[in-house]
């Protein structure tokens, strides 16, 4: 079995967050790829992070990049204001395989331009402390 990244659980999470979902995983929020069907979809993207805690034992500290690409900018600005809102200022949030002891996010996001088909997308980097559930 595959070891689970951070992005694995938080397109878990957005599948069922507070403020309602945003998607399901396989079909339009996906790990690590935008596929090219559907045109509105959800990637979560493990960007790598801070080293693990070397005082206190399983701690970690993954970053990770949530983009959104919709075919209407006003529709994929909203969804990139409530994917902030769902993983902002998360403290003790249980999800999957870990525990994120706190998730921020590094800016506010922000539209990136358009893709090769004319897509909006819009991107939002996060940073995490977590432990293994």
């Amino acid at each position: 079995m595959a070891v689970k990244s951070i992005a694995d659980d938080v397109a878990d999470y957005l599948t069922t967050a507070a403020g309602g979902s945003h998607g399901t995983v396989g079909t339009d929020i996906f790990v690590g790829k935008l596929v090219d069907s559907p045109n509105d979809q959800i990637a979560v993207f493990p960007t790598g992070g801070g080293a693990p805690s070397a005082y206190i034992a399983d701690i970690h500290e993954p970053t990770f990049q949530v983009l959104i690409r919709n075919d209407d900018f006003d529709a994929g600005n909203t969804i990139l204001r409530s994917v902030r809102t769902a993983l902002h200022k998360k403290i003790n949030l249980t999800l999957t395989n870990f525990v994120a002891l706190n998730i921020l996010a590094a800016s506010e996001g922000g539209a990136i331009g358009q893709d090769e088909r004319g897509l909006y997308e819009f991107t939002i980097n996060f940073s995490a402390k977590v432990r293994p559930t």
